[in-house]
C-alpha cells in the first residue's frame, strides 16, 4: 500500500522548509497552512506577565514562534530562577537563543 503526501500544518512562513526537508528525506509533501500565529494584539498581558515572572512555578512555550512574541516584551526582567518549559527542540533551540539558561 502506497502513503500519501505528508500534509504539512504549519504557518505558511515555517511550512516551505518542512516541505523542503520531507522532500529532501525522499517523502512527497504538500503545504496545507492551517493556521496562522501573529503577534498579540494586546501587549499589556505579557508585560504583566514579565512583572510577575517570579511569581511563576514555570513558564511552558509551546513553539519557537511563541518564544520569540514573548521575549519581545522582555524589558529588564531577570531569568535568574525562573523555569521555562519547550514541548521540542525547536522550541527549546528558541528558549537557548533568547537567553535561558540550559539548565
Amino acid at each position: 500500500m502506497r502513503a500519501g503526501p505528508v500534509i504539512v500544518t504549519r504557518p505558511a512562513h515555517e511550512a516551505a522548509a518542512w516541505v523542503r526537508d520531507f522532500q529532501s528525506a525522499g517523502l512527497e509533501a504538500v503545504a496545507l497552512p492551517l493556521i496562522a500565529i501573529a503577534p498579540a494584539l494586546d501587549v499589556e498581558p505579557l508585560r504583566a506577565a514579565w512583572a510577575r515572572l517570579a511569581d511563576y512555578a514555570a513558564l511552558m512555550f509551546v513553539s519557537a514562534t511563541a518564544v520569540d512574541h514573548f521575549f519581545q516584551h522582555r524589558g529588564t526582567s531577570t531569568l535568574a530562577g525562573c523555569r521555562f518549559w519547550a514541548t521540542g527542540p525547536g522550541t527549546e533551540r528558541a528558549l537557548l537563543r533568547a537567553g535561558v539558561p540550559p539548565a
